[in-house]
């Protein structure tokens, strides 16, 4: 545990969820900063950073753009915050937008599972996992 932590543990305070540090240290500084940066500066496990940044990327409240090292071949993504408040978005899920557009209805009568649309089958699993729920 941290010097940080300790201090904030003994004060009752609770610890701040690291993507809004992430976020709020990227949003304060004037400068992009690469997971390896971000590590250094919020004494965090750089697995725990680098997970943060992607999901703060996939929910599009940060930019990277690729940085090549002088020294070596290998690309380093620098990061930099959208927006000026601190609002977890959603992910974009492709597959629930189509899924959600309008309700499928099934006939009431005989159903042969071996003709249904993939659309029709899940819709009849949603209904019999309530009705079985």
């Amino acid at each position: 545990m941290t010097d940080m932590q300790t201090a904030l543990k003994a004060a009752g305070l609770k610890k701040t969820p690291l993507n809004r540090r992430v976020w709020q240290m990227l949003k304060d500084s004037k400068n992009a900063h690469t997971c390896g940066e971000l590590t250094h500066i919020l004494h965090e496990s750089s697995n725990l950073v680098s997970q943060s940044l992607l999901d703060l990327y996939k929910r599009r409240m940060v930019t990277r753009e690729k940085r090549f090292n002088k020294h070596s071949r290998a690309a380093v993504y620098e990061y930099t915050a959208n927006g000026s408040v601190y609002e977890l978005l959603s992910k974009k899920n492709p597959e629930s937008s189509s899924l959600q557009s309008e309700p499928i209805v099934l006939p009431a009568n005989r159903i042969d599972v071996n003709t249904l649309t993939l659309q029709e089958a899940r819709a009849l699993y949603k209904q019999l996992k309530e009705y079985f729920a």
